[in-house]
């Protein structure tokens, strides 16, 4: 799938849930230009479609939730909004007039027409839309610091110990790492420069049982529209004007 200026493809094996997590993020400022910037010369943001997460059976039902409620979620915020339709019509367009971005020698991804089609398409918005910006959401795996049976990570937190209440008597005291997923949006500028990046954590992708750690089977995944909304909200929180 596509992202803008820098392609960056999930390489997460997600045959295993608790294995081949990215570093926790360290919390710091998510603007990378000053807000007062940002405030005053961002007003319009295309959002792109949700990248979800590889290794998800059926991604489209959980792409369009989270598109919903980005875009509502900015409206909210004071900004106007140009779906992601848009963007992916133009992205689209060009693919086919490029002839796709895999390397008929190589078998690879042409990285420089991806770096042309992604620049193309925000000129192309730019031209049309009057944006600002552009909005790339990513369903990414991180690792979420855990104690007592609670993770805790950007912005939320969840149970993790699923057994009873004796399990909690004798591994109530554990701690560490557990495998989670978080919304991660990327702002960037018309000349693809990041202006913002933020996350809200969704939910765990392993439970624990005694001291064993037990994926989450992965049709139970995004089911709980609470957490996808707390997601959300928690990644655009910085974003209140």
């Amino acid at each position: 799938m596509h992202r803008s200026y820098v392609l960056v493809v999930l390489a997460t094996a997600i045959a295993a849930w608790g294995c081949a997590t990215a570093p926790k993020t360290v919390k710091t400022d998510p603007y990378l230009i000053p807000k007062k910037e940002f405030r005053n010369t961002i007003k319009v943001i295309a959002l792109a479609n949700t990248e979800i997460v590889e290794g998800m059976p059926d991604p489209a039902p959980i792409q369009a939730k989270f598109d919903s409620l980005l875009a509502a979620g900015l409206q909210r915020l004071g900004y106007s909004v140009v779906q992601p339709q848009e963007y992916e019509a133009v992205w689209a367009k060009l693919a086919v007039g490029m002839g796709g971005f895999i390397d008929p020698d190589t078998g690879k991804r042409d990285e420089e027409k991806v770096t042309q089609a992604a620049f193309q398409t925000v000129q192309a918005l730019k031209a049309d839309f009057q944006i600002d910006a552009v909005m790339f959401p990513d369903i990414v795996v991180v690792e979420a610091p855990f104690s007592a049976g609670r993770a805790v990570w950007d912005g939320v937190d969840q149970k993790i110990q699923t057994a009873g209440a004796m399990s909690s008597v004798f591994y109530g005291s554990q701690g560490g790492m557990v495998a989670a997923l978080s919304l991660k949006l990327t702002v960037r500028g018309p000349d693809g420069t990041p202006v913002f990046v933020n996350s809200g954590g969704i939910e765990v992708l392993d439970t624990l049982e005694g001291k064993t750690f037990e994926p989450v089977p992965r049709q139970l995944l995004f089911t709980d529209n609470e957490r996808i909304e707390d997601a959300v909200k928690a990644a655009l929180k910085p974003l209140k004007r």
